[in-house]
């Protein structure tokens, strides 16, 4: 069966161009051509890496700008290379789980296709992209410097736009369960008002009930395992992003203490749309976790609404009980996105990336200002 047919066509190709996907998203495809779609953006890497570390004696750094990007440089090739070897390793496993993912459809009559939320953000980094390059002619640093720098970052963001549109598919399946439920709970109405329900009508509430909670508790545990292979990639991103924003930070600091004569326009424009595109990425991350997380974990309350009902009007007997059990299921299982147990995947992880990158600037400010 075709994969990933809810993604527009275009986002597959990149995804292709790039190498995220590195295998077939077609019935009777080859699997060796998707490996030598991304072999011209690797070769051209390689190249500019090369044209880099060639020239890198030529170029003046200033104090401790020189270790800074000498670290900054390290950084970035290493992490293209751990994103390219990730791409390659993931490829067959991820494509056995996006197979699972598309057999997995909740039988509803109640579908509905979910907004994406987070499009704005894709659009307001693609335009940072485009911002960044309107600079690169009014730059004193040849070009291959430049795009040393941001090419991997550009990498890495189309692999989490790509998470994105897998967990975009998988958090409408989350809605379409917890539509579901919603349904049993308001399609009775009628019944509430009753001294008492028939066994049928009860025995149908919890089978559909069973079957909701079992297929709630598979799709959470296909989730976690997709997003177990993007763990490293988004460690890099973190890691990347850190590096990049804490150096860029002292960089305009440094510039406005030592009123250092250049193009302003130029200066700031340049790393305001450096800054922007590390913010916004960050912000992109955050979002579409946060976002499968809370639908995935609303489930269980749907469904102690349906105890509280029956509960409320005193229609509680033994077998609606077992919805108590099933509503215990869903809080013993809840849905939560960590970066290989170092970080949680939420909004609170901003407040510890904005003290951490505020620390190291006050610490390099203190050294050499």
């Amino acid at each position: 069966m075709p994969l990933l047919d809810e993604i527009p066509f275009y986002w597959k190709y990149i995804y292709k161009i790039i190498g995220i996907i590195q295998f077939p998203t077609e019935e009777n495809a080859s699997n060796i051509v998707p490996h030598l779609w991304p072999l011209p953006q690797n070769c051209l890497f390689i190249y500019i890496c090369v044209k880099y570390y060639v020239s890198i004696n030529h170029l003046k750094f200033l104090g401790i700008f020189y270790f800074v990007d000498a670290l900054t440089s390290i950084g970035t090739a290493l992490s293209l290379v751990i994103s390219i070897t990730i791409f390659i390793q993931r490829s067959r496993d991820l494509k056995k789980l996006l197979l699972q993912l598309k057999e997995i459809k909740i039988d509803s009559v109640h579908r509905k296709t979910r907004s994406k939320a987070n499009h704005y953000l894709r659009i307001i980094l693609i335009i940072t992209i485009f911002y960044y390059f309107l600079f690169i002619p009014f730059e004193s640093e040849p070009l291959f410097y430049t795009l040393f720098f941001i090419y991997p970052g550009i990498i890495l963001l189309f692999d989490h736009i790509f998470l994105s549109d897998i967990l975009e598919i998988i958090c409408n399946e989350f809605e379409q369960i917890n539509r579901e439920i919603k349904y049993q709970t308001t399609s009775h109405r009628i019944i509430f008002k009753t001294k008492k329900i028939n066994d049928e009508e009860i025995n149908d509430k919890m089978v559909r009930a069973e079957q909701l909670s079992l297929c709630h508790c598979d799709l959470t545990a296909l989730t976690l395992n997709i997003c177990h292979h993007f763990e490293t990639t988004i460690i890099v991103a973190m890691i990347t992003s850190f590096n990049y924003v804490t150096s860029t930070v002292y960089f305009l600091i440094y510039f406005l203490a030592r009123s250092y004569e250049a193009n302003l326009f130029v200066l700031f424009g340049n790393n305001f749309a450096f800054l922007s595109f590390y913010v916004f990425w960050l912000l992109l991350i955050l979002e579409m976790f946060t976002r499968t997380e809370k639908e995935a974990n609303i489930t269980g309350r749907y469904i102690h609404d349906i105890w509280n009902k029956f509960e409320a009007n005193g229609n509680m007997t033994k077998k609606l009980r077992h919805l108590q059990l099933v509503s215990i299921r869903f809080l013993n299982n809840k849905l939560e996105f960590r970066a290989r147990n170092f970080f949680r995947l939420d909004w609170s992880f901003c407040h510890t990336m904005i003290a951490a990158i505020t620390t190291y600037v006050i610490i390099l400010v203190q050294f050499h200002i």
